[in-house]
């Protein structure tokens, strides 16, 4: 689903509205920078965005940004805030993983698709995809907040993931069985009725805390159960099991509730933490999951132009951790030819992110030049290539290599951005893979893809356990390894003797 931007005079002219919803149904872990400050964070500190930033801190600031612009969205009282399964309320436990799901696969429709539509490397819309991944951070992260899952042994930190996986959430079964480390809780969802002979009756934890479920009767032999919060009409634990969701800004109902949304509540550190590191799992899910279905161009557009320059998108205790490896491969750009510069009122002033990474996303390194004009049919001045990379590997089948690029159409700025008035335009960049030591032109999106807008000259070396590969020396396949452009380019010509082309490197 696309976001919409939040009006502020329209939330002006509905501040008395706000002010009479019931505070159980205004809540999810806190938001910061509310407008107006309705329903924020104490202290405006320690909530979605606060949890985001932190787990995400490689992204670029304007792709986190507009991540985290979701959360409001997701919490607008007058839209997705009452959807109890983008929530997990109301034990909705279905309904919020699928949600979750259809964030990521949705199809692009009228210009509006999931994560992994929005990466199509044919028609890349990178500020598109963190519409859909903002909204779908915000509903894992209430899970750990509005059910009871931490509440069973909140001393086991770090909290277990609900699901850790590199794919697709897996849908719980309602009255099925899920594993929270060791614990075997059933998945209380759907009362018309409960399985028959089933019993569940809320009890107290250690603490004195009324967040628990005993079950009895249940032929998988579990005896305790997972609960959402419950409110409104809409709850789909069956009354034994029902806990209320509470007032996330109060400990006046601590006791009794479920929800842990800010500081006051108990157990809200150990929510916090499990949601954070769910969100880093996040990350590395959804590079997987686009990597499965578009290929690795797919996920080289955000490895590429969401990941910061001097980033390290590889979060510490989740599948794309990094490891280290045996064989280094070493990538040098000899040149860049400009096919399409995406700019009808002259040269574009383009930005370069390169990129070598693992197959398995456990390691990557990345450089970026920037503010070069160059127009489509021309090639970048060899003094503002990017410079070579070198990545380890253990296996040299793992490489993945990409180029992909950006116009600033609104200024030499170097930045990344989506200003509404004049957005910037991204090219259709290169992916390629290891074949062996080499010299060749790529001009493929994929191979056996589309056509990229680029022309790219590799240059492909192995520099350790070079004995183990045919082979041995670097082949060339005939790139053009200048930056004057082919001679039937006259005007080409003439601009790159007169124009006098500035850029700027950057190293990282």
């Amino acid at each position: 689903m696309k976001s919409k931007l939040i009006n502020p005079l329209g939330l002006l002219l509905f501040t008395p509205f706000f002010a009479m919803l019931p505070l159980s149904k205004a809540q999810a872990f806190c938001n910061q920078n509310t407008p107006f400050g309705l329903f924020q964070c104490p202290g405006n500190t320690g909530g979605h965005q606060d949890m985001t930033r932190n787990a995400l801190p490689f992204l670029r600031t304007t792709i986190l940004d507009d991540i985290l612009d979701e959360h409001l969205f997701q919490d607008n009282p007058l839209g997705n805030l009452n959807i109890d399964y983008i929530h997990f309320d109301n034990s909705n436990f279905t309904g919020g993983v699928n949600y979750i799901n259809n964030q990521y696969t949705d199809p692009r429709v009228a210009g509006a698709g999931g994560v992994i539509a929005e990466f199509d490397p044919s028609s890349p819309q990178p500020f598109d995809a963190t519409d859909e991944f903002g909204q779908l951070l915000h509903t894992a992260q209430d899970f750990y907040s509005h059910t009871n899952w931490v509440d069973y042994n909140p001393a086991n930190v770090p909290v277990p993931l609900f699901d850790s996986g590199t794919g697709l959430w897996t849908v719980p079964a309602p009255y099925g069985v899920v594993n929270r480390g060791g614990i075997n809780l059933l998945v209380v969802q759907g009362n018309n009725p409960p399985p028959a002979g089933v019993t569940f009756t809320v009890v107290a934890t250690p603490t004195g805390l009324l967040r628990l479920v005993n079950v009895a009767g249940h032929p998988s032999g579990a005896t305790q159960g997972l609960v959402g919060g419950a409110y409104g009409s809409g709850n789909q634990a069956p009354p034994g099991a029902t806990i209320g969701h509470g007032d996330g800004f109060s400990a006046i109902d601590d006791l009794t509730t479920m929800n842990k949304d800010t500081n006051v509540r108990t157990n809200y550190a150990q929510a916090y933490g499990a949601a954070a590191v769910q969100t880093e799992t996040e990350w590395c899910r959804m590079l997987n999951l686009t990597a499965s279905r578009l290929g690795f161009a797919g996920s080289s557009i955000p490895m590429a132009l969401w990941v910061d320059p001097n980033g390290n998108p590889h979060p510490g205790g989740t599948a794309c951790a990094i490891s280290q490896g045996s064989k280094s491969v070493q990538v040098s750009i000899k040149s860049i030819k400009v096919l399409n510069d995406t700019d009808p009122f002259g040269a574009g002033e383009l930005n370069f992110p390169f990129v070598l990474y693992r197959k398995d996303f456990t390691k990557s390194v990345r450089t970026e030049v920037n503010s070069i004009s160059v127009s489509s049919g021309n090639f970048v001045p060899k003094t503002f290539l990017p410079l070579p990379l070198t990545l380890d590997l253990n296996n040299l089948n793992d490489l993945v290599i990409t180029l992909q690029a950006w116009d600033d159409d609104d200024g030499s700025d170097a930045v990344f951005d989506n200003i509404s008035i004049d957005p910037d335009d991204v090219l259709k960049g290169i992916t390629d893979f290891f074949p062996g030591p080499t010299v060749r032109t790529v001009k493929l999106i994929t191979p056996g893809g589309a056509k990229s807008d680029l022309e790219v000259c590799l240059e492909i070396k192995v520099l350790s356990n070079r004995s183990n590969l045919a082979p041995q020396q670097v082949e060339s396949e005939g790139c053009f390894d200048t930056e004057i452009p082919e001679p039937s380019s006259i005007f080409g010509l003439l601009a790159f003797g007169g124009l006098g082309l500035m850029g700027l490197r950057k190293k990282r």
